[in-house]
């Protein structure tokens, strides 16, 4: 199974943009796998192009193939996926377009992208990431799939979304510790990093081998904690624990995103909101202005031990019933 890539590196990606404030148009998708989601868009004068949507990767990653007809070369630039270092090659593209979103003058990194294509059974020819997809907020549902862009409709169940740019993190309650998770939908699964916390259990010995652009995963496969994302129980039965040293320190895990398991999703850059709709809930939209904290569930529904034995501050997240001015 394929597992996303994520980027460390903190220098900004900067693109000057022609996409409209305010402008809502939607684009459909199709899911490959369970949880790859491809759209349609352009690279330069290439129309028709397949992008899988990855919110856990930044640069945007074009398939070395592109580069190659484009006639684009550049220079060497490692970046870390899970557990990898790898190498790509960082590139000025002239243009990129998905939906209302057009962008000139994109750095972006290249990489032969055959195995994914070989994983996902469809060909690739980019991987959008955050830095093209900030700049609008959108809404995948799943219900119809469709990706809808501009401000995300009201929800009961919303929490920040975190400042670490490029990447966007929200706040998970695991038992009583709060975590920072990358939200990620380019996977189906939760993982946490065994440096920040340890989950204890009889099947911690069961390794799963997983695989991603840097190659083989060896991750151990334990049942799911009791969670909370917001006011919204997760309930996923499994959780993957992984080794991997250089892992961002503010950063704990990935929160994989799949049909298996919400209806929909928002991502609100303009209030720093994530919203979403589990697959076993249904929530309406609301109108009223409110807030509350999130539940830090029962730390005696698991065995758990931060690496460094100490705990850390619980911290609130906000349920936003409505758009505050001051976000």
């Amino acid at each position: 199974m394929w597992r996303p890539i994520f980027s460390v590196v903190v220098v900004l990606l900067f693109a000057s943009s022609a996409f409209a404030k305010g402008d809502a148009s939607s684009v459909p998708f199709r899911v490959y796998r369970g949880h790859f989601i491809v759209v349609e868009g352009s690279l330069a004068n290439l129309p028709k192009q397949n992008f899988v949507i990855d919110t856990g990767v930044s640069p945007t990653m074009i398939n070395l193939r592109v580069a190659q007809s484009l006639g684009l070369s550049g220079s060497t630039r490692t970046i870390h996926a899970l557990m990898h270092d790898i190498d790509t090659t960082e590139m000025s593209l002239e243009s990129l377009t998905l939906g209302p979103i057009r962008m000139k003058n994109v750095l972006v990194v290249a990489r032969d992208l055959t195995g994914l294509e070989k994983e996902v059974g469809v060909r690739v020819d980019a991987l959008i990431g955050l830095d093209v997809l900030r700049q609008s907020s959108f809404t995948i549902r799943y219900s119809d799939n469709t990706i809808l862009f501009g401000s995300p409709a009201l929800s009961l169940t919303a929490t920040n979304l975190g400042n670490e740019q490029p990447m966007a993190s929200v706040a998970l309650i695991v038992g009583n510790q709060p975590l920072r998770l990358i939200v990620d939908t380019g996977a189906a699964d939760i993982v946490f990093f065994r440096k920040h916390i340890d989950i204890l259990s009889p099947a911690a010995k069961v390794q799963h081998n997983k695989f991603n652009l840097g190659g083989e995963l060896v991750m151990t496969r334990v049942p799911m904690p009791t969670a909370m994302l917001g006011n919204s129980e997760l309930r996923h039965e499994w959780v993957y624990m992984a080794e991997d040293p250089a892992a961002p320190e503010i950063i704990d895990g990935l929160l994989g995103v799949s049909p298996q398991f919400f209806d929909w999703i928002a991502f609100d850059f303009e209030h720093r909101l994530l919203s979403w709709q589990l697959r076993d809930s249904r929530i309406p939209p609301i109108t009223e202005a409110g807030s509350a904290r999130c539940p830090a569930g029962d730390p005696r529904s698991m065995s758990w031990a931060p690496a460094d034995n100490s705990r850390r501050s619980a911290e609130p997240c906000e349920v936003m019933r409505a758009r505050m001015p001051h976000l």
